[in-house]
């Protein structure tokens, strides 16, 4: 009987003493499960904040499309500059003679006034021009000459060599009349020819000769003529 008591006894204590050892086993067990987080099937933490994802911004670039050209309607008003019509006028295309002249009264010349006075010679003189082919009057024939001696001693050299007058004039004063009372005045070009302008365009007038430097220019003309016709 005391060994069947004993044998209680010692049974019991043995429970006491491994049940709390149990006990606190299996209570850090659930203590150290219990602060664990779990794990989902995937392996990913259950409970934990799924990380945000913020796709970029794509801002689309920015298309200017052109601008319409402005349109110009018919009824606009023409540029002052293209609508009007400029007029240019040419000069004579002569190369001797400029389309301006001038006209003057040759009576009221020094050398037209002495010949007023002189019936005989004026009246001689104006009757040999005619026979030379000149039309203008004896005052006309004057204008340009220096003195009444010069005019006669032009006209007598012309008759007798068979020359023009004008031309001769031309070469000693400088100077041609037209029937109609207009003035040239021989103007000297640069490459050497001359032109016939009127009086207050002349900027190179030609120079002028006696009458013996004339009357060798007609002859020297004379000469080349006859040699070319040879």
């Amino acid at each position: 009987m005391r060994l069947l008591k004993l044998s209680t006894t010692l049974i019991a204590l043995a429970s006491l003493v491994f049940v709390p050892t149990t006990v606190a086993a299996s209570g850090q067990a659930g203590h150290s499960n219990a602060g664990a987080p779990k794990v989902t099937a995937s392996g990913k933490k259950a409970g934990a904040p799924a990380p945000k994802t913020t796709a970029p911004k794509t801002t689309a670039p920015k298309t200017t499309a052109p601008k319409a050209p402005k349109t110009v309607h018919s009824n606009a008003k023409a540029s002052p500059s293209t609508s009007k019509k400029t007029s240019v006028t040419h000069a004579a295309k002569s190369p001797s003679v400029a389309p301006n002249t001038t006209v003057i009264d040759f009576t009221t010349t020094g050398l037209g006034q002495k010949l007023a006075r002189n019936d005989a010679i004026r009246s001689k003189l104006q009757t040999r021009l005619q026979a030379l082919g000149y039309t203008g009057t004896v005052y006309q024939a004057a204008y340009g000459f220096k003195n009444q001696g010069q005019l006669i001693a032009s006209t007598n050299a012309a008759q007798n060599l068979g020359i023009s007058f004008e031309q001769l004039k031309l070469q000693m004063t400088g100077y041609q009349v037209a029937a109609n009372g207009t003035v040239l005045r021989a103007n000297l070009n640069p490459d050497g020819t001359i032109s016939l302008v009127d009086p207050a365009l002349a900027t190179n007038p030609a120079p002028t000769k006696s009458l013996g430097q004339a009357k060798q220019t007609f002859s020297a003309t004379d000469s080349n003529a006859t040699a070319g016709t040879r």
